[in-house]
């Protein structure tokens, strides 16, 4: 099936067009995702949210390249996600550097250079 076909079944809102697109494009789709987030699980999920935002917004869009189009949404897809799950570590490795013995880097600061902050 061709990708004028494919996208005029998501224009008649069919069924069918998730699973044309699955079988035409899954494979191309799970290794954009894969090769950002290098988790199976997490590409999976990207794949499949790709496939729901395509459908959310072709009928107002008509994509003259199908492929482009749906790689363009699962490495923006797969990018946020990435992005987050960067910004978590980010957090987490200052939370580890704000504790030092019990207190916090603030403090032990102050309390070593006490003569400074008087």
């Amino acid at each position: 099936m061709d990708d004028s076909q494919i996208i005029q079944l998501y224009f008649e809102r069919s069924e069918d067009a998730i699973e044309k697109t699955k079988i035409k494009y899954g494979n191309f789709c799970f290794r954009i995702a894969d090769n950002i987030l290098k988790s199976k699980e997490d590409a999976e999920e990207c794949k499949n949210d790709a496939y729901l935002r395509a459908r959310s917004s072709i009928p107002p869009q008509k994509p003259s390249v199908l492929k482009s189009y749906l790689g363009k949404i699962v490495r923006n897809l797969a990018l946020q996600r990435y992005e987050y799950y960067s910004a978590k570590k980010r957090n987490a490795e200052l939370e580890n550097l704000h504790e030092v013995n019990g207190l916090n880097i603030f403090a032990s600061c102050i309390l070593e250079n006490a003569d400074l902050f008087c």
